[in-house]
């Protein structure tokens, strides 16, 4: 059954304007910002909807739904628990209405929230326009926060139990999952699936909670063991396993590599065929029941240095729409040269950019060749997980051959690294550098 409408059920700050863009990039499909919002209607900048301005609509909101539902197309808006309770109850009560229930964890929509009530900003479509702040963590408004939640959540859940009905859950953290959304279109009974390229909207605080709160341990003892507060969170896409690059030697070493800018030495070294696909590299395996899987691990703020150089600095890289991009956009100077202090700057402002960028806080895609290699590794895990992750530069080596890069050119990462760049590379790959112990 086709629905009249669709209605997302969710919270400030659970990531609802982001769920509105995708699906506004799905054709026939349009969602009209919070349409029972007690102080406007639609959005704080919009005129109202159909017609309808706050007075007209409190006046009679199942005319506003009526109206809705006789839209062309599948149209339908965002409602919370502090939206109408009359327009709740009317749409939790019909079963010819699509529910989207949105959730997020408690304490990320808390700590979103406050910084966005401290700043102003509250979507933000690129890095270059960020703001941050620190914010004070306080158990009883927190509680009070994480009450309402439960409490509308727990008042949806009853009525679509007793009335039989079914929602499509989805948390903040499937937004960014292709094959999510595409199901969510399904349930939808409508076409395509959300294009999450053609959003513009952007994550605003992607550094670990800790960084957000001037008490944090305050905060991880209230909230408890069930949240670490202290990781950095995981807002970089998955990856593919990347079988395509993978050697196999006569010997039964398997060469899982992590894409660089540069040539890969160790696969070159090796030789073999290198366009691989899953059919091959299986029967491979099953001829060879001893193999060893092995990958190597390069060190974040070297494997930077080595995009840097390879991918940004020549005019006749691999990525001159990436590098174009970047001058003017984002300030970095791709035509630095030899210059050395020219190049150290630039080098400096190109982790910042990747902060940002693995952050999903960037218009940019994250390229495969800067993209964190912890992805990567998890990617791997699913198809055949390394026996052994190897750090380049250190004594082992793979099937023989040493795990070393070239120095990068016009200046090698001893040059140019200053302590100002460690702590940029750090802030870009915390994740990379607390999972493999990488030192700074």
């Amino acid at each position: 059954m086709t629905p009249v409408y669709f209605v997302i059920l969710g919270a400030m700050r659970t990531g609802s304007n982001l769920l509105e863009e995708l699906l506004n990039t799905v054709p026939d499909v349009e969602v009209h910002g919070e349409l029972f919002n007690p102080h406007f209607v639609g959005g704080p900048k919009r005129d109202g909807f159909l017609g309808f301005d706050v007075e007209t609509r409190d006046r009679d909101p199942s005319a506003v739904l009526a109206a809705l539902s006789k839209q062309e197309g599948l149209n339908g808006f965002r409602l919370f628990h502090d939206h109408d309770p009359r327009v709740i109850e009317a749409v939790l009560a019909d079963p010819k209405v699509a529910k989207i229930v949105l959730t997020r964890r408690p304490i990320d929509s808390y700590a979103s929230l406050k910084v966005a009530r401290k700043t102003g900003q509250w979507w933000m479509g690129n890095m270059a326009t960020a703001k941050s702040a620190k914010i004070t963590f306080h158990p009883p408004e927190y509680d009070s926060f994480v009450e309402d939640l439960v409490s509308f959540h727990g008042h949806v859940s009853r009525n679509l139990q007793v009335s039989g009905q079914t929602a499509f859950q989805i948390d903040y953290a499937d937004l960014r999952d292709r094959d999510v959304l595409a199901g969510l279109c399904k349930f939808l009974g409508v076409s395509g699936a959300p294009d999450p390229d053609a959003v513009k909207a952007k994550v605003q605080n992607p550094a670990p909670l800790s960084d957000l709160f001037t008490n944090p341990d305050l905060a991880a003892a209230h909230v408890g063991d069930s949240v670490d507060l202290f990781r950095p969170r995981a807002l970089e896409a998955d990856r593919g396993p990347g079988v395509r690059g993978y050697v196999m030697t006569d010997d039964g070493v398997l060469y899982m590599p992590i894409p660089g800018a540069s040539a890969d030495p160790i696969a070159a070294a090796l030789g073999g065929n290198t366009d691989q696909n899953r059919r091959v590299i299986r029967a491979w395996m099953e001829r060879n029941k001893d193999h060893t899987a092995v990958t190597v691990l390069r060190h974040p703020l070297e494997r930077a240095h080595d995009a840097f150089c390879h991918a940004i600095l020549s005019e006749n890289g691999p990525m001159p729409d990436v590098r174009d991009a970047l001058a003017r956009h984002h300030g970095v100077d791709v035509d630095c040269g030899e210059d050395l202090e020219r190049h150290q700057f630039a080098f400096l402002t190109f982790l910042g950019f990747l902060t940002g960028n693995l952050s999903g806080q960037s218009a940019l895609p994250v390229q495969r060749v800067w993209a964190s290699q912890h992805k990567f590794v998890e990617a791997m895990a699913g198809f055949r997980p390394p026996d052994h992750l190897i750090r380049a530069g250190e004594t082992e080596n793979v099937g023989g051959v040493a795990a070393i890069w070239p120095d990068t050119r016009p200046f090698t990462l001893s040059e140019v690294a200053t302590t100002e760049h460690r702590d940029a590379a750090f802030k870009a790959y915390r994740r990379d550098y607390l999972t493999f112990g990488f030192a700074p």
